[in-house]
């Protein structure tokens, strides 16, 4: 017993810091730069935070916000919030006879200054969508509930599936994908204002600034969609005063359903995306809904499919609007039953994997727990450093 009690003290020490899970990189040479590379070179830094699977209060990226702008030198300044829809885009909107569907997110900016040069801010906006799903997954809970189940089934079927999993489920209800597109097109617009604090937005400056994403496990599946769908399925639409500049609502002659986000809005913030970071990706997972039943594919040709239809696509998009191909960086631990590794190829610089432990119980690489093997790499020092300063090899 107590042979088994010191090697599980052992255990828990080594997984906490690190002894028993060095990262792993793919390719083995990658190097990527981090948003150093754009504070130092940049004025104004704006990072989109789009959050995964599960419930998440408004304040869940306040502390990766703050402790990156400490490891970048940024002092804070302030935080604003808003409640997304307001109340009059919603007004007209026939998404759910009956109910009110403003206030559903969250759009939160925590503002950072450097402290030797006012002028450079660093801005990290995150858009917390999950009260979207919530009334749904409150009424699986509520069915589900058994008090014979066992302890640790209790949390992973509460934590892992129900409050999880099932919003990737929810997300591919056409509905609840284009409502979450929706908050997520206005974050990027608001983004774009050139000062995304005022009380009124302004558009003037439509070169000012960088973009950083970084988006972790559904968060990227709903990135990928906004590039590639847009949001356009809106008939009737009162605009928010400050939002006129940068949206048109003008539609050929015909076609019956005006565009909501017409593609302008979103090239516009993708001719400055300078990086992405997918953190627990799902990509693989989720993208399996669009393969063709075939009994002969080969698991290379998959590859490729995944490679070029999730990933490529991604940068493609972003270096036709600003002439320079953003690199992608994926985190994923091992042990996270719902992340999944992306297709390296060897000779391709512009992806780049990194494999880390960051579940908070990981027995002798017998056990480990997999909700915050999931979860966690937000909460990893590592990760946030890496995010931060890049990987440079000499």
């Amino acid at each position: 017993m107590k042979i088994f009690l010191f090697l599980l003290l052992i255990s828990i020490l080594a997984s906490s810091c690190g002894i028993l899970s060095p990262r792993r990189i793919q390719p083995p040479n990658a190097k990527f730069k981090g948003i150093r590379h754009s504070t130092d070179s940049e004025n104004v830094v704006n990072v989109l935070l789009i959050h995964g699977m599960g419930r998440k209060k408004n304040t869940h990226y306040d502390k990766l916000s703050r402790c990156m702008a400490r490891e970048l030198g940024y002092e804070y300044v302030q935080t604003k919030q808003w409640s997304y829809p307001t109340e009059p885009w919603l007004k007209q909107l026939n998404l759910h006879p009956g109910q009110d569907l403003s206030a559903q997110s969250y759009f939160r900016i925590m503002e950072f200054r450097d402290p030797k040069n006012q002028e450079k801010v660093l801005r990290f906006c995150s858009l917390v969508w999950s009260p979207v799903t919530e009334a749904s997954k409150r009424w699986l809970l509520k069915l589900d509930d058994d008090p014979r189940r066992a302890l640790l089934n209790v949390f992973l079927k509460k934590k892992v599936m129900t409050d999880g999993f099932s919003d990737a489920v929810i997300y591919l209800n056409p509905v609840f994908n284009e409502y979450i597109r929706i908050n997520l097109g206005f974050a990027m617009a608001h983004m774009e204002a050139d000062d995304p604090m005022a009380a009124t937005l302004s558009f003037e400056d439509p070169s000012k600034g960088k973009n950083i994403i970084i988006s972790a496990s559904l968060g990227s599946k709903m990135l990928w969609d906004m590039f590639h769908k847009g949001v356009d399925s809106l008939k009737y639409f009162t605009m928010p005063p400050g939002f006129e500049d940068i949206i048109d609502f003008h539609s050929p002659p015909d076609s019956i359903i005006p565009p909501f986000l017409p593609p302008h809005t979103i090239e516009r913030f993708a001719s400055k995306v300078e990086g992405i970071y997918m953190l627990s990706n799902q990509l693989p997972l989720i993208g399996m809904v669009g393969f063709q039943p075939n009994t002969s594919i080969s698991a290379d040709t998959l590859n490729n499919i995944a490679y070029f239809d999730w990933y490529k696509q991604i940068q493609d998009f972003i270096e036709t609007k600003n002439g320079n191909r953003p690199q992608l960086v994926v985190f994923n631990d091992p042990n996270d039953l719902l992340g999944f590794r992306i297709p390296i190829k060897a000779n391709n610089k512009d992806m780049v994997l990194v494999s880390m432990k960051v579940a908070l119980f990981d027995f002798l690489h017998l056990i480990a727990e997999p909700g915050s093997a999931h979860t966690r790499i937000d909460k990893s020092a590592r990760a946030r450093r890496l995010i931060a300063n890049g990987l440079i090899r000499k």
